[in-house]
């Protein structure tokens, strides 16, 4: 199971950063940052996934 884990853990920020810099290049500036603001906003209010019971019983699932 962790060294499944190990290859997502090392490339998952990589291309993360790759393609956020690849998408803010191919839009204007106010938009980057809305979508910078919205995409941050959203990591926040994400529950932890998978959902637990807890989560799934008080209806706070992402919309």
């Amino acid at each position: 199971m962790i060294t499944a884990a190990v290859p997502l853990g090392l490339f998952s920020p990589v291309l993360f950063f790759a393609f956020q810099t690849y998408g803010l290049i191919n839009t204007s500036s106010s938009e980057a940052g809305v979508i910078q603001a919205t995409i941050s906003a959203r990591e926040r209010r994400m529950p932890s996934w998978p959902p637990t019971r807890a989560v799934v019983s008080s209806s706070h699932l992402p919309i």
